[in-house]
């Protein structure tokens, strides 16, 4: 159907023209810093070693909103019809919940 392949054509061009906007934010951004993993080892090596500096820059808060950013990030990418390699957030759901049980404790 012609109407069919215009949307489609359309949706094309857009998830281009976002997939180079997103492109565009995170090109001056270290390969290392993009991933969720990295991330999330690199601020519990942090509570870890300055418990006290990690709590007063609001760690807790920010981890969930860092770790969004590159999730979203990476979800405009992922076809889940193409695509099984999208990772799971499983390890952002265990941070989050720890987090929380942290800041219902403390």
């Amino acid at each position: 159907d012609e109407y069919a392949d215009i949307l489609d054509d359309d949706f094309t061009l857009r998830k281009r023209e976002v997939h180079g906007e997103v492109a565009a934010v995170f090109n001056d951004v270290l390969p290392e810093y993009c991933a969720i993993g990295t991330i999330l080892e690199r601020f519990a090596e942090w509570k870890k070693k300055f418990p006290e500096q990690y709590e007063q820059a609001y760690c807790d808060l920010s981890v969930p909103e860092l770790v969004g950013v590159i999730a979203k990030q990476q979800a405009l990418s992922w076809d889940p019809l193409r695509d099984d390699s999208f990772v799971t957030l499983s390890a952002v759901q265990h941070v989050i919940r720890d987090e929380g049980a942290h800041m219902a404790s403390g």
